[in-house]
């Protein structure tokens, strides 16, 4: 997996909170999140913005 992937699904997840469709935004931050988790050390600031964007979503 490459760190871009969850930056991808990061700004799927994105599109979707604007458009008001939490359920489905959760599923691409949460996809995201699962990418980090395997290949990102677990200080990455990646982490910040993923789990800001769930705690918001």
């Amino acid at each position: 997996m490459h760190p871009d992937l969850a930056t991808t699904y990061n700004n799927i997840g994105a599109v979707y909170d604007a458009m008001e469709d939490q359920h489905r935004a959760l599923l691409y931050y949460k996809k995201a999140l699962a990418i980090q988790e395997q290949i990102l050390p677990s200080d990455h600031p990646d982490f910040s913005a993923t789990y800001n964007n769930i705690a918001i979503a």
